[in-house]
């Protein structure tokens, strides 16, 4: 998560952009504001959320619109200010301003806020500020998706101002636009595919549904404490109300599962559904974090990486999860269910000899992982991260400190050192087999 956020304001002259600053950091409304203020730095400890907090003000009066453009490019979260007592100010948010912030950073997306001030000075009560949402916000919104939410306040009464900000700062700490469609009210296909991931890794009996032991697994691993029997009854109970086939079983299936973060999202809790995303590795644009899946390895010359008990355990573990027969092997569609989180199978087709039907042995799936490990350990660890091993191996070995792929990989001694040693620490060796083209060392 960022520890940095910029925030820029713009919107019209008299709006009260500099006022805004000066009310959340005094604490008091001033009559008399200097036309434009330098760029104030406010520390984590002083805001809402824990990070350093760049505010930036604008002023028409006294920049021209290329240097306001300049800001607006520089910016990580912008804060477009009108005033609830000036219907003008609301019609240039549409007209003058979105286009504005469009034109500034082209390709780009920056997340906007709109911030409706002077509360004190508008036309109170619900009908008034809906007729404001329907007539201004609401086509604003449709039109330019960037815009993620609006907030009333005012600079004069001491209202609604620090929410503003959180507002802000949560559009870059906990970004809706890469979790969720608000026109079409859904999910977006990479969050999808990082809830079903997760609840792969959680689903640890492999039966395709979250049972009350595995959620409650899900909730400590998460949020560091597990589910009341009232909580889960709760969530159970409101899943069902709205998707009678989120669950089964009194269990939570996999649509189940994405309801309930769905859920935390349209109700404002996006802090909930990152706080989920991030646990398992992901980072803003929903990719996993280079650290998490590859973190940095040094295996001397002469050394060679290859699967630790704990990875040989964990897999050892999946495999028999989706032999569901217990025949000692599996099928193409179980196969192609372990790998399901994952980009596809790690090996390359020229190593891989598949039985007629497809099928592959535990002894060669195991097989398969060491040679992997040996030739690509980076690709071995993203993929042990891909099918959840920092968290799927502290059940399999609770007594086992730490929470990285990290502990997949064990790099033996080096050879000149095991000779003069007299001891073999490895379980891997490498055989080349040489000979003639057509003389039967495939077969």
């Amino acid at each position: 998560m960022t520890s940095q956020v910029r925030i820029v304001l713009i919107g019209d002259r008299h709006v009260g952009k500099t006022s805004l600053i000066t009310s959340l950091m005094k604490e008091k409304f001033e009559e008399e504001v200097v036309p434009v203020l330098s760029e104030l730095t406010i520390p984590a400890s002083a805001m809402p959320e824990p990070v350093t907090t760049h505010i930036v003000d604008t002023s028409l009066r006294i920049q021209d619109e290329e240097a306001i453009m300049a800001q607006i490019r520089e910016a990580d979260v912008i804060g477009l200010v009108y005033s609830l007592a000036s219907p003008e100010t609301m019609e240039r948010l549409q007209s003058y301003w979105m286009p504005l912030v469009r034109r500034s950073v082209q390709n780009d997306t920056k997340p906007v806020i709109v911030i409706g001030n002077k509360s004190d000075l508008s036309k109170t009560g619900p009908a008034s500020q809906s007729e404001r949402l329907r007539k201004y916000i609401e086509p604003l919104m449709t039109t330019y998706i960037e815009v993620e939410t609006s907030i009333e306040c005012s600079a004069k009464a001491l209202t609604g101002i620090s929410e503003a900000f959180r507002y802000a700062q949560k559009a870059i700490l906990y970004p809706i636009a890469a979790i969720y469609h608000p026109q079409r009210y859904e999910l977006t296909p990479a969050a999808k595919k990082a809830i079903a991931r997760i609840f792969f890794i959680c689903d640890t009996d492999r039966d395709g549904l979250l049972s009350e032991a595995e959620l409650n697994s899900f909730q400590a691993t998460v949020f560091g404490q597990p589910l009341s029997q009232a909580e889960l009854a709760s969530i159970i109970n409101i899943v069902q109300s709205s998707l009678p086939q989120g669950v089964e079983d009194d269990a939570l299936t996999l649509e189940g599962f994405e309801a309930v973060l769905k859920l935390f999202v349209e109700r404002g809790r996006l802090e909930t559904t990152w706080q989920v995303l991030r646990r398992f590795g992901y980072q803003n644009d929903l990719t996993l974090l280079p650290a998490y899946i590859r973190p940095e390895l040094e295996v001397c010359e002469d050394a060679i990486a290859e699967p630790s008990e704990q990875a040989i355990n964990f897999l050892t573990q999946l495999f028999n999860q989706h032999d569901e027969e217990g025949r000692d092997f599996l099928d193409k569609n179980q196969l192609d269910h372990v790998f399901a989180p994952t980009p596809g199978m790690p090996w390359a087709n020229d190593i891989l000899v598949e039985a007629p039907d497809a099928s592959m042995s535990l002894s060669n799936f195991l097989a398969l992982w060491r040679y992997l490990c040996y030739v690509d350990v980076g690709l071995f660890m993203e993929y042990m991260a891909y099918l959840g091993f920092t968290l799927c191996s502290r059940q399999l070995e609770p007594n086992v400190d730490g929470d990285s792929v990290l502990q997949a990989v064990k790099v033996s001694r080096s050879r000149r050192d095991e000779r003069a040693a007299g001891v073999c620490n490895r379980d891997l060796f490498i055989c080349r087999l040489i000979g003639r083209r057509e003389s039967g060392k495939v077969c």
